[in-house]
């Protein structure tokens, strides 16, 4: 009996080895791109979710406002965590205050906090300017009677362009649109 050898050596050529390469190289410069606009399409929904979802607990907290009466300023209202109303019935922060307005940066955050109900507090600064290197998904700044919402989940550093929204306490409206870090 005799037993043959064989020289078959198992493994991939030069060649092959190249026009895998070559094809992996294809598929990663065609489909990053891809991937990168999925990344800022995201950040975009994040933004238009949190938008709705505010505009949508201000609808509620003024309509529970005027089923509860109505009349009252600076009522503290359960169902929204404690949020207190201004005359108009819209929500200006859980402390009360004489103003019935929110005064304080801390205010506006408790607002988007406690409307979205969400776990995490939203961090305050004293302007845009303060926000700037923060890492977190929202900074709240008080201006005047209203509140300002910066989006900062995707860039925080100067000289970026973020999304952020505005709350008028007046009339209980939201604007949006982007501003340039300082």
């Amino acid at each position: 009996m005799r037993i043959e050898q064989s020289n078959l050596v198992a493994g991939f050529n030069v060649i092959e080895l190249i026009v895998v390469i070559l094809l992996l190289s294809f598929l990663a410069v065609t489909t990053l791109p891809r991937m990168l606009a999925d990344d800022d399409a995201a950040h975009a929904a994040a933004f238009a979710g949190t938008v709705d979802g505010f505009q949508t607990g201000l609808e509620l907290y003024h309509a529970h406002w005027l089923h509860n009466g109505g009349a009252q300023a600076g009522i503290a209202l359960d169902s929204f965590a404690g949020l207190r109303a201004t005359p108009q019935g819209y929500p200006h922060g859980l402390a009360a205050r004489e103003t019935h307005l929110p005064v304080l940066s801390r205010d506006c955050a408790d607002i988007l906090d406690q409307l979205l109900q969400r776990d995490g507090p939203t961090e305050v600064a004293d302007s845009v300017a303060h926000a700037v290197g923060r890492n977190a998904l929202y900074v709240a700044v008080q201006a005047g009677n209203d509140c300002h919402y910066y989006y900062l989940a995707q860039t925080s550093h100067s000289g970026a362009t973020v999304p952020m929204f505005s709350y008028l306490t007046a009339t209980g409206s939201l604007t949006t649109g982007e501003v340039k870090l300082p």
